[in-house]
This record gives C-alpha cells, structure tokens and sequence, in this order.
C-alpha cells in the first residue's frame, strides 16, 4: 500500500499508542486534583515515556518478551481510551481546552512539518541516504536512535552505529520506538513510522510552549502569538523535522522545571518533576546545562521545599538514571564519548577515562589557550563567520539557515527585541501592566542567561557553543520568555512582528526549497491543509478565555 495513504491513518494509531496510556494515568491525577488541568497531557506524554523507557529494557533482555509488551501497552491504550470516553468526569477534563487545544496543535504541527519534509524530494540519489530536501547531505544523528532501536530489537546492542556505541546516546526515543516496534521493526513502511512518531515526540515542545506560556501568566490572545512566533522558527522547524531528540529533552525538561519553580511543592509534583528530569536526561544530557542554575535556585532557603520532598524529587530521577548509568559503565563501555567530545574536546574515539583527557587537554591548552577557548566560546554564541552551512541552496539563503541552525542569538532573530523592554522604563511599565508575571519572566530568562554561562564555561572550545551542542530547554526558556514579552507590545507592533517572522519563514524554510527540487503533491495538500487549520486555531485562540484550571 502506498505510503502516502497511509500516511493520516499510521501517525493516529502511533499517536493515541503513545500517549494514552500515559494519559490515563494524568487524568486521574487531575481528578484527584493532584495535578492542574494545564498538566494533563504533559504528564501524560511524561508518564508515556517511561514506558517507553521499559520497553528498552525488556527488549534488551528479551525480543519475544518485548513483542508481547508492545502489543500490551497497544491493548491498554485501547482499553484506557475507551475508559477515557466512557467516564463523565474524565471526558470532561479529556475535551478541557488546556488539554484538547494544545494536543491538537501538537498533532497539526506535527502533520504540517513531517508533508513539509516528505513533500519535497531531490531528484537524484543523494550520497546520504536521506532523500528530503531538508535534510540531505545532514550527519546521520536523526536516525540514530533508530538504529540503536534496530540493533536492540534484532539482538545486537553493542553493534557500532558508524564509530557510535548504542551507549554514547541516551536511550529513551529508541525505547519508545521499540515500544511501538509491530510498526517501527515489522512493517515494510517502518522508515515512515519512525519519522513520524519521532518527529511528534519532536513537537512536544508545543503543548511544552503553552505551558510555559499560560504559567508566565498570559492571556489566551498573548499566547497565539508566542505560539505564531515559535511555529515559524527556523530553529524549531528544522529540530523537529530532523530528529534528534533534542526537542524531547528540552520539553520534558520545561515539565519539571515548571513544576519545580511555579508550582506548590508537593511529594506527587516533584516526584513527577524528577521524573521529567530524569526522562529529559535520557532523552539527550545536553539538556543538564540548564538543570544547572535550577539546581542552585531551588536550593535557596525561600525555594527549597523541604527534606523530604526533595528526596522524593532527586529519587524519582536516580531510578531512571541510574540503570543506565549501569549500562554505560559496564554493560556497553565506556558510554562517555559526547561527555569527552564537550566537556574534555577530545573528538577521536580513545581508550581513557574522562577525567584522564580532561585533565590532558586543559594542562595542554594551559592559563591562556583555555582563555582563549573561553572568550572565544563567549563569542559563538552570538556568531561565527567560519561556520558553514551544509543545507545551502544558494549562498544567501543557505548563510541565512546556517545562522538559524548554529547561533543562539541568531537563531532568536526579531525576538531579541524583548530585551529592550529591560532597558527603557517606559517598556518596563508597559510589562508590568500587561498581566505577564514580571518576576516570573525574569525567572525563566534568567535561567536561561546562566545556563548559556555554564555552557560557555564548561564546554572546553574554542568555537564549542554552537546551539546543537547546549540545552534545548534553555532554547525554550529564551525564546517563550522573548516572545511573550512581544506578545505585550501594542496589536499593531506584535502583528508587524508576526508579518515579517512569516515572511522570513516562507521565503527562507519554504519557497526556495520546493522551487528547486520534485514535489509529491499529495503532502503538500497535507501540509497546505494543516497549516490552515492551524492558523484557523491560532487566530481564534484568543477569542476564548476559559479559566485556568
């Protein structure tokens, strides 16, 4: 059958395989009012990921045993969706706009990047196996994760992928492909199937925005314009249709940052909490960066919760973590290359211990030369002309796409406008009235601010903090707070924002690429349509404004 039919009716059964089980479990919090309606469905996908999680382990030890719990968690989903519909009360908080908007955002953005990406192919064999036009000539790192979830599954773990270990990348999107593995290992479309439920793990980081968005106190209308400026980022886009699992780590980390810092403290809320951090590490480590400072903040007189709900928290997080800590040590070692490669900058694959080539290199490098790395780590994070684009169409276009992919500042482009309103008191006025919480967007930038501080002095350099290399959490941290300090300014400016972000967009992610390259006219009408649909949702979002719940 032709991938392209299936395309609609394979992404809903990956989607309600993977998050209803989890979401069973979230609604019933809710009911309990353990969690807040605006917590559903991310608790839910939280809660999905761990079990995607055990199915890493129980593949490893057994591919018969995984089958049979791949076919169980598909039962359960059913049975919890069933359940789900049947009950009054959990229908209710269910079809509740804080949980049925975003998922429906979340899938409409998923559905309008991955016909973006499929409906646009390069006429020729390229020399890399992927034949999108976005993505090729890309480094292999996107599937990955697949890989690894194919060695797993076929009884090979410790195969290298290229010169990679299975345990130099964290495991938890090649368990939850292997989750759904009658679909990702068994099907002749099983490249489809793990594009798109990689690429809507991916775009977690929607319902992750409004979060964020809605705890920084935003209205409904300041909220579709986050949304608006977040959707036509170069940066999301292309982190979401190239699946690292990046953007997973960075939004399951907006999870527990949000419970830690703007919720009360509670032994189910920082349990969860240390869930997320813990699910987020094992989505990809980069993400620490930001956990940094948070550490530091929580552990203010004013902010710590308490003995023993911080146990609860930090054990949450040691139960995930430490079995594959386990694994890297000594199961599959040493399991500590992207570790040497940031921290220690040593890149070939080598025999020693950590600390043994982090030592070396710094006693090599000596006072000036890790200055030098330094300063110049500082700088990249603003630009570096020597970096060079590997998606260029044509020189401009492709320098344009290079900023967007390498620097963070460049990748934030005209929501760097939100600083200003630091600066000038007549802007800062204008923040304070709008109802956004001025000490909690301070938090948010301010966290993000000292990861970068962090990131630019640990990573050994030079030239080392270029965005694939950091934490997208603090991605997300800058670009919510920048953009819901735009959504503050007066409708005429924040609409002139919006015109030249998607104008930007179209003419640097869009047009150019389909005008040199064969369509496959069947995604661009996917794509054609969910873009409607969601600027149709966008534009009357703000028109609703139910009480937060």
């Amino acid at each position: 059958m032709s991938a392209t039919i299936l395309f609609l009716p394979l992404f809903i059964l990956q989607v309600l395989w993977f998050i209803v089980p989890g979401l069973g479990v979230a609604v019933w919090l809710c009911k309990k009012k353990r969690i807040a309606n605006l917590y559903v469905l991310l608790v839910g996908a939280l809660l999905s990921c761990v079990l995607g999680y055990i199915a890493f382990w129980i593949f490893l030890v057994s591919r018969p045993w995984g089958e049979v719990y791949s076919w169980a968690v598909l039962i359960l989903a059913g049975t919890v969706l069933v359940k789900l519909l049947v009950n009054a009360r959990a229908r209710k908080i269910l079809f509740s706009f804080h949980v049925l908007m975003p998922f429906t955002l979340w899938c409409l953005t998923t559905i309008f990047y991955t016909s973006m990406v499929l409906g646009c192919h390069v006429p020729t064999t390229p020399v890399y196996p992927e034949p999108s036009c976005y993505l090729n000539k890309s480094t292999s790192d996107n599937v990955l994760p697949q890989q690894f979830a194919d060695n797993v599954y076929q009884g090979h773990a410790k195969k290298l992928m290229g010169d990679w270990h299975g345990s130099d990348r964290p495991p938890l999107q090649s368990g939850i492909v292997l989750m759904e593995a009658p679909l990702t290992e068994l099907t002749k479309d099983d490249s489809m199937s793990y594009r798109l439920l990689a690429t809507f793990l991916q775009v977690l980081w929607v319902p992750a925005v409004w979060l964020l968005s809605k705890r920084l106190g935003l209205k409904n209308s300041q909220l579709a314009v986050v949304l608006i400026l977040c959707l036509s980022s170069g940066f999301f886009f292309f982190n979401s249709i190239f699946t690292w699992p990046k953007l997973l780590a960075g939004s399951l980390g907006a999870v527990g940052l949000s419970l830690l810092v703007f919720e009360k403290p509670s032994i189910t809320r920082w349990s969860l909490a240390g869930i997320a951090v813990g699910t987020s590490l094992l989505a990809h480590s980069a993400v620490a960066f930001a956990f940094m400072p948070l550490v530091i903040f929580l552990c203010q007189k004013r902010f710590f919760p308490g003995w023993k709900i911080a146990l609860a928290g930090t054990s949450a997080t040691l139960v995930l973590l430490v079995p594959w800590t386990a694994y890297q040590h000594f199961y599959d070692p040493p399991g500590n290359r992207l570790l040497k490669w940031g921290i220690a900058g040593v890149i070939p694959v080598d025999n020693n211990s950590f600390s043994h080539d982090l030592i070396n290199s710094y006693s090599h490098a000596g006072l000036s030369g890790t200055l030098k790395n330094k300063f110049s780590n500082a700088y990249t994070i603003f630009y570096d002309q020597d970096k060079q684009s590997y998606t260029s169409i044509n020189k401009l276009v492709g320098a344009l796409r290079a900023n967007e992919f390498y620097f963070i500042f460049c990748a934030l482009g005209l929501l760097n406008i939100g600083w200003l309103s630091f600066w000038f008191k007549k802007s800062r006025h204008r923040l304070y009235k709008s109802g956004l919480d001025p000490m909690r967007i301070k938090y948010v930038l301010g966290l993000a601010l000292v990861s970068l501080v962090f990131f630019t002095i640990l990573m050994f350099g030079p030239d080392a903090t270029i965005i694939h290399e950091g934490s997208y959490l603090t991605m997300i941290l800058l670009f919510v707070g920048l953009a819901a300090i735009i959504s503050t300014y007066s409708r005429n400016f924040s609409r002139t924002i919006i015109g030249l972000k998607l104008f930007y967009f179209l003419c640097v992610w869009m047009i150019p690429i389909y005008w040199h390259h064969s369509t496959n006219n069947i995604y661009v009408f996917w794509a054609v349509l969910s873009g409607f649909v969601i600027a149709y949702c966008l534009v009357h979002l703000g028109k609703r404004n139910p009480v937060d719940s």
